[in-house]
């Protein structure tokens, strides 16, 4: 565990305590005190501002490839009420225009210069 140091003050009307670090960190009674003297001064002008320590990123989950993004959404056509010739239209395309080209790509994957790719492929 070690020695820990950190700082209280009164700034802006408000009192705050930062914890600053370790001694194992490199932290002393004297370079705390020099930060407490930074801080009050900060304040005094009217600059200092309370840092924040940045969110953990969270970790995300990967896009859906477009077959998965084009199930769902055929699913939620057939929700909507679209009549079933309609659907039949949809799932065609998809399956001959659209799924050999892209189906195992993740949406982000799937860029203009993909898209030109595909365009530029001779139908016979």
């Amino acid at each position: 565990r070690g020695k820990t140091f950190a700082i209280r003050f009164r700034a802006y009307g408000r009192r705050h305590y930062i914890a600053l670090g370790t001694a194992e960190e490199g932290w002393t009674r004297k370079r705390a005190r020099e930060e407490l003297d930074n801080v009050l001064a900060q304040a005094k002008l009217g600059i200092w501002q309370l840092r924040r320590p940045s969110p953990e990123p969270r970790a995300e989950e990967p896009a859906p490839t477009f077959h998965e993004f084009a199930s769902e959404w055929v699913v939620a056509r057939e929700q909507e009420g679209l009549s079933p010739r309609t659907i039949e239209d949809y799932k065609w395309a998809l399956e001959l225009h659209l799924l050999p080209f892209f189906a195992q790509l993740r949406l982000s994957e799937i860029t203009a210069r993909e898209i030109d790719r595909v365009m530029s492929v001779e139908v016979v």
